[in-house]
């Protein structure tokens, strides 16, 4: 199991072992979609979020790099929580209060 912290620094605990998301474009996708938890978020939401601006000549292909680079960082569990459909990005959460 997974769990995401999202208040005060973005934090990422998989059964007891942290797992960091050096990169910026990648923090702010997983930050989009844990904001947008279970429901399908698209490219161009994604593409504003990560680039406020500044967009690159392929950012399409570049976001799908950042996606793929994120699924590995979260491990086995990666392919499992991010979805893809009709071209947005889902990330699957069920919510836990402790």
């Amino acid at each position: 199991m997974i769990r995401f912290g999202v208040l005060g620094p973005l934090e990422i605990d998989c059964e007891g072992r942290a797992i960091a998301i050096p990169a910026g474009k990648q923090r702010i996708a997983l930050a989009a979609l844990l904001l947008n938890a279970n429901r399908f978020v698209s490219p161009d939401h994604l593409i504003e979020r990560m680039w406020d601006g500044g967009v690159p000549h392929d950012t399409r292909s570049t976001l799908h790099t950042h996606i793929a680079r994120l699924r590995q960082a979260l491990g086995p569990h990666g392919e499992d929580l991010t979805g893809t459909h009709n071209g947005g990005y889902i990330l699957h959460a069920s919510p836990r209060f402790a």
